[in-house]
Parts: C-alpha cells; structure tokens; sequence
C-alpha cells in the first residue's frame, strides 16, 4: 500500500460507505490526493465503489473488513496476555 494515509482512509471506511467529500474532511491532503490514494486501493482490491447519482461512494472489501475484524482480535489477545504478564 505503501502510504499511511490509504490505511487512514481504509480505518475511515470501516464506519460505513463514503465519498470522496466525506473523506477528505478527516484527510491530510486535498481532494485531489484523495481520489488518487482511493483509486490505488480500488485497483489493489481493498475499496469497492459504486456510482450513485454524481458521486462515487467508497467502501471497504468484505474481505479486508474481515481481516481488520481478524487483526484487532489478536490485538486485544496480545494486550490481555501482556496485561496478564505483568508488561
């Protein structure tokens, strides 16, 4: 992915499908950028888009939905096994 700002824009995404005005509000970059970084996760398969009306609404894929669901359990195993140890 190579960009902070795309894994922003995938954390951003996980609350519910947006557009590219939604999402820049809470981006560091202008919207230009924006729909660059979109495009790019589009086109590796992480966001899928639909056209409603004049925009174009973002969402992020079932399969990396379920990846974040997946990652944020092991953080919360990992942080209870440190707490537990005394770390």
């Amino acid at each position: 992915m190579g960009s902070a700002n795309r894994i922003e824009l995938l954390d951003a995404l996980r609350d519910g499908p947006k557009n590219v005005g939604q999402l820049v509000a809470g981006y560091p970059g202008c919207q230009s950028a924006v729909s660059r970084d979109l495009q790019i996760l589009h086109g590796c398969g992480l966001v899928s888009r639909e056209k409603k009306g004049q925009q174009v609404v973002y969402s992020i894929s079932p399969v990396v939905e379920r990846l974040c669901v997946e990652l944020d359990a092991v953080a919360r195993c990992t942080r209870t096994r440190q707490m537990g140890s005394g770390q």
